[in-house]
């Protein structure tokens, strides 16, 4: 986790991308 937080300060474009798959794809998990 903390390495994709690390990537996440450097493009917070994709991350925010890849964030919000995540939750649709398994919203119980966050």
């Amino acid at each position: 986790m903390v390495i994709v937080l690390d990537e996440a300060h450097e493009r917070n474009l994709n991350t925010d991308i890849l964030f919000g798959l995540l939750k649709q794809l398994a919203p119980k998990s966050y």
